[in-house]
């Protein structure tokens, strides 16, 4: 059965950590140079790497976490606390370009033939590590086969929106100036910082109030 709150929170979640307005800039930054058919094949190969990496992980978040033995309620409280770091750094002045993506633009040759779509691009500018951590702690809520599909959904909504950002960037850098993006960053922080406080809470929930109810029980 579709989950409409679990795809609620992972599309918020996720449309402000991948955040398009921030993307825009930093896609046409590394394609610079390039022709309109080579910004769109970028664009496209960027988006699908994006979309696999991120449905990868929400296929097999519960089986790292098996394997490192972590306990779920651990990784959400931990989880939900690099995401508010994440999504306070967001409110906090103006939106300063994440230090990869200038690196990536500084040492960029130049030279349309070789595809930076997989990599810096998609991984790990679009898909970095908050996104991977969100997406694993989300991954933890799926419990039937509709719950995969409502991550999946979420996850390819989100990705659609990204893909369009970058593949009509050159169309929305004329409306996306300094003030807008940093004006849409802030609200998305707002946005993100809720979602970090439930993850936290939710970890809390499942670890330390059942340690308490048995603690007063005994």
């Amino acid at each position: 059965m579709f989950d409409t709150d679990l795809f609620l929170d992972m599309i918020v979640a996720l449309f402000a950590l991948l955040n398009p307005l921030v993307a825009v800039p930093v896609f046409l930054g590394l394609t610079s140079g390039y022709t309109a058919p080579q910004r769109q094949r970028t664009a496209a190969v960027a988006s699908l790497t994006t979309l696999i990496a991120l449905v990868i992980a929400a296929l097999i978040g519960d089986q790292i976490l098996l394997l490192f033995g972590i306990h779920v309620p651990s990784f959400q409280i931990a989880g939900g606390l690099i995401v508010l770091t994440i999504a306070l750094g967001m409110l906090k002045g103006e939106p300063e370009e994440d230090e990869d993506a200038k690196e990536a633009v500084k040492h960029k040759d130049g030279k349309p033939g070789k595809s930076i779509a997989v990599y810096p691009l998609a991984i790990p500018l679009l898909a970095g590590p908050g996104a991977f951590v969100t997406t694993i702690v989300f991954s933890s809520r799926v419990e039937t086969v509709g719950d995969f599909v409502t991550l999946t959904a979420a996850i390819a909504v989100v990705v659609l929106v990204l893909w369009l950002a970058m593949a009509f960037s050159t169309t929305a850098a004329r409306f996306l100036n300094k003030t807008a993006i940093n004006i849409g960053t802030k609200v998305l922080g707002i946005l993100l910082a809720a979602v970090s406080v439930e993850m936290i809470l939710a970890g809390i929930d499942d670890h330390f109030i059942p340690l308490l109810t048995a603690k007063l029980g005994n």
